[in-house]
């Protein structure tokens, strides 16, 4: 009997040590990011990416009406940018001046397979002219096909200093 009891003892008290004590909590976490493409090809990725002159162009503005010259403005005053934007948190779009309401005009062309638009147009003379409130993605795939089509059109001054930058998340 008491090498039954001993034996017991000898077995609670090994049990007793694999108990661990410490709970280690790991938490891993991704600063929000934008990637951009231009006519197909990825220009920049990273919390900001900038688009530069050479991105914008003067073509005509094909639609459902005409684009007419209001004053002085004329053809060569409008300046448009095409672009793709994916994204893992939301994002804002900014001028490198601020522009009145009417002298620019942010509108999305296309969602891809995978993506939504959760979009919000901030104030009048704000250098922020578009924001998505959230990520681009609705579902699983490549990032092009969780991406954001936009089109901007500028009167009022060129879209030099325009930069595409993720929300804090």
């Amino acid at each position: 009997m008491f090498r039954v009891f001993a034996l017991s003892m000898i077995l609670m008290s090994l049990c007793w040590t694999a108990v661990a004590g410490t709970v280690q909590k790991v938490r891993f976490a991704q600063t929000g990011k934008v990637l951009v493409w231009v006519d197909g090809v990825m220009v920049g990725q990273g919390a900001a990416v900038s688009l530069g002159a050479s991105e914008t162009s003067i073509d005509p503005i094909f639609g459902n009406g005409m684009l007419e010259p209001i004053g002085a403005t004329s053809a060569e005053g409008v300046h448009r940018i095409v672009f793709s934007v994916a994204s893992n948190t939301g994002f804002v779009l900014e001028t490198g001046t601020a522009l009145k309401a009417d002298e620019v005009s942010v509108r999305i062309l296309a969602e891809g397979e995978n993506a939504r638009a959760v979009t919000r147009i901030p104030g009048d003379g704000s250098r922020r002219i578009f924001e998505q409130t959230d990520r681009t993605a609705r579902g699983r795939g490549a990032p092009i096909t969780q991406s954001l089509t936009l089109e901007v059109i500028s009167t009022g001054g060129a879209l030099d200093g325009l930069t595409i930058t993720a929300s804090d998340s």
